[in-house]
C-alpha cells in the first residue's frame, strides 16, 4: 500500500478534534505523529492511539500498534491519524511482551526476557577488548521485561513533566539524565503504575542490572554485536566505519553527530533496538571488577563506587559499542548528551532473613507478615503447683532449644490468611483481626501455601 505523504500530514491536524470527539472533554496532553520516509516503507512515529483509513472519514484503530510503526510502500492510498488514549492500562503478563501507557496516552513497550544462562565478558582474541571484560558464566533465574527501545523523550515528559534533552525530538531517545534521574524516573512510574492498580504483583520498575543488560543485549549471541558480527579489522575499531555495526547501531561514523529516533536499524533476535549505539544506557549496579567464578543473579558491589553504562553512543567508535564494553561514570556529575537510558520492569527482590534478625515476608496484595527472632536457650515448661488455675498436665520440667527460630509477631489476621489460602472463613471480619473458624488442617495448609510461595520467590 501507499501511503502519500501529505495525507499524514493533513491528518495531523485532524487529531486534536478527534481526540476530543473521543474523550467528551479537551485531552490533556496533545498525541503526536510524524514519520520517516525510507525507499521502501514509511516508518509512523507517534504518541496516543494509531487509526487508519482509506477514505480519511471512516477511522479503525490499528489493533496491537506500536510507535514507531512500519508501513511498506505500495500502490494503496491509506490515511493514518492519531488520538489520545482513552483506554485504562493493562497489567503485563509475566512470560509475554505487552506495553504500558504513559499519562497523555504515551506508549512504552516491553519485551519479556526469558531466565537463562550465558557467558558475560568477551573472548581474550576479540578486538577492541578491555581487560575488565573477563568471561564469566552468569545465571539468571528470573525472567524480567526490559524496554523494546531507549526511553524516548516524549516518555520521559509524560513521567517526570520536562525534557532536558539536547537534541529535541518526541522519538528521540532521551538524554542528558544521570543515573539519579533515571531512577526517579522508575520510582515515579512504579508508583503510577502502583496507584493504577496495574503494576504485576511483586514487580518494580528499575534500571537493568549490568548482567540482565548484557544477556538481553546479546539474544544468545557470543560476538561483538547483537547480529553475530565482530570488528574484522584494527582500522575499523577506531579509524574507520564498520559496516557490521552499521545495521544495528548509530555511532560516530553514521549519526552526524545526534541521536536519531528510536528504532530505525535493525533490532536483534530479541526484538530489542538500539543496544548498540544512539545513547549510552544506565545500568542499576556499580562499577567493579568481574568474578572469575560462575554466578547467579549478580547485582554488583555493595558499595559506594560509580554505576555503570553499557552500549556505547552516537559519538563514540565501533569499539565503544560491543556487547561487552563497560564504562563507568559519576552519577551526579555527568549529564551528558550521549547518556540516556531504558527501563527493565524486574521482581522486587527478596530480603533472605539473616539468623537473628527479624524481618518482614510481603505477601500478596500487599500484605506484610512480620516475624520475630527467637533465640535458643533453656527454660522451665509447665506451671508450678501453686499456680492457681494450673491443671494437671502442666507438670514442670526443664526443655533446652538449641536452634534459634522464628516465630510471628502477631496472631496470623485475616488480610493475611486470605492474601495466602483466597478465602476468610472468619466469624468476626475485619483485615486486622485475627482469623478464626481455622482447623489445624487449615492452619497447616496455610504454612505449606507459604512455603511454596517463598521457594517460587527464591
Amino acid at each position: 500500500m501507499r501511503i502519500p505523504l501529505f495525507s499524514v500530514l493533513s491528518v495531523l491536524a485532524l487529531a486534536g478534534m478527534t481526540a476530543q470527539a473521543a474523550q467528551g472533554t479537551p485531552p490533556t496532553s496533545t498525541p503526536t505523529l510524524d514519520y520517516i520516509q525510507t525507499e521502501n516503507e514509511l516508518i509512523l512515529n507517534y504518541t496516543g492511539t494509531l487509526l487508519q483509513s482509506d477514505d480519511a472519514v471512516n477511522w479503525t484503530k490499528v489493533e496491537n500498534a506500536s510507535s514507531p510503526y512500519r508501513v511498506r510502500t505500495g500502490n494503496e492510498k491509506l490515511f493514518f491519524c492519531v488520538t489520545l488514549s482513552d483506554q485504562p492500562g493493562q497489567p503485563l503478563s509475566p512470560g509475554e511482551d505487552g506495553s504500558v501507557t504513559l499519562p497523555g496516552g504515551v506508549p512504552l513497550d516491553f519485551v519479556w526476557i526469558e531466565p537463562g544462562t550465558f557467558i558475560m565478558g568477551s573472548p581474550e582474541d576479540e578486538l577492541g577488548r578491555d581487560d575488565d571484560e573477563i568471561q564469566h558464566q552468569v545465571t539468571l533465574t528470573q525472567g524480567y521485561w526490559l524496554g523494546k527501545y531507549e526511553v524516548t523523550q516524549a516518555q520521559y515528559e509524560a513521567i517526570m513533566g520536562k525534557n532536558p534533552s539536547k537534541f529535541q525530538g518526541t522519538d528521540l531517545p532521551v538524554e542528558q539524565v544521570s543515573w539519579d534521574d533515571a531512577m526517579e524516573f522508575c520510582a515515579k512510574l512504579t508508583e503510577i503504575e502502583q496507584e493504577a492498580g496495574i503494576l504485576p504483583e511483586g514487580y518494580e520498575y528499575t534500571l537493568p542490572t549490568e548482567a540482565q543488560w548484557e544477556y538481553a543485549c546479546r539474544a544468545g549471541t557470543t560476538t561483538a554485536f547483537n547480529n553475530g558480527t565482530n570488528i574484522p579489522t584494527e582500522e575499523q575499531l577506531w579509524k574507520e566505519p564498520c559496516p557490521n555495526l552499521d545495521e544495528v547501531g548509530w555511532y560516530g561514523y553514521n549519526s552526524d553527530e545526534a541521536t536519531h529516533p528510536v528504532g530505525q536499524k535493525q533490532p536483534n533476535a530479541w526484538e530489542l533496538y538500539d543496544m548498540h549505539g544512539n545513547v549510552w544506557e544506565w545500568c542499576l549496579d556499580r562499577y567493579d571488577d568481574y568474578p572469575t567464578s560462575a554466578v547467579t543473579d549478580p547485582t554488583g558491589p555493595d558499595t559506594d563506587s560509580i554505576p555503570v553504562l553499557r552500549g556505547g553512543s552516537w559519538y563514540d567508535y565501533a569499539s565503544g559499542c560491543r556487547s561487552a564494553l563497560r564504562y563507568n561514570s559519576n552519577p551526579s556529575s555527568i549529564i551528558d548528551a550521549s547518556i540516556g537510558f531504558r527501563v527493565a520492569l524486574t521482581r522486587v527482590p527478596r530480603l533472605v532473613p539473616v539468623p537473628c534478625s527479624n524481618f518482614t515476608i510481603p505477601l500478596p496484595g500487599n500484605v506484610d507478615l512480620d516475624i520475630i527472632w527467637i533465640d535458643p536457650g533453656t527454660f522451665m515448661m509447665g506451671s508450678p503447683e501453686d499456680e492457681l488455675g494450673a491443671g494437671g498436665d502442666e507438670i514442670l520440667h526443664q526443655v533446652t532449644l538449641t536452634q534459634g527460630y522464628w516465630l510471628g509477631k502477631y496472631e496470623i489476621t485475616q488480610a493475611q490468611y486470605e492474601a495466602i489460602m483466597g478465602e476468610n472463613p472468619s466469624r468476626f471480619s475485619g483485615v486486622n483481626l485475627p482469623v478464626e473458624n481455622v482447623s489445624w488442617k487449615d492452619a497447616m495448609a496455610f504454612c505449606e501455601k507459604l512455603t511454596a510461595q517463598e521457594r517460587v520467590e527464591g
